[in-house]
């Protein structure tokens, strides 16, 4: 696992815990077993694009937010869908966002 991965997979359950969701809920939602949504959560198994689609239509944040953002914006957002301040959008932002994309597309190939 990754350091992006890794703080991926922090943020998805940052965001999750924020929601007050539970593991379970989310693997329902999924329709996942629950330990298989713990193994996302954790960095065990790699997420694919499409879940992290879901997961973050499930989340109501966009996918964008759940890449750059960190836990102090996902606090100041309190996870509404809201466009994000222009300093997360940076130029460093953009290209983070690409090349995190770009090993997920890798991984589904």
């Amino acid at each position: 696992m990754t350091l992006d991965e890794y703080s991926l997979s922090q943020k998805i359950r940052k965001a999750r815990e924020m929601r007050n969701y539970t593991q379970s809920y989310m693997a329902q939602e999924l329709e996942i077993s629950t330990r298989a949504y713990s193994k996302l959560e954790s960095g065990e198994t790699r997420l694919s694009v499409k879940r992290l689609y879901q997961i973050a239509e499930l989340l109501e944040v966009s996918v964008f937010e759940l890449l750059l953002l960190d836990k102090a914006d996902l606090r100041a957002h309190r996870l509404k869908s809201k466009p994000i301040n222009s300093e997360s959008t940076s130029q460093n932002g953009i290209l983070e966002l690409k090349a995190l994309l770009e090993k997920l597309l890798e991984n589904e190939a």
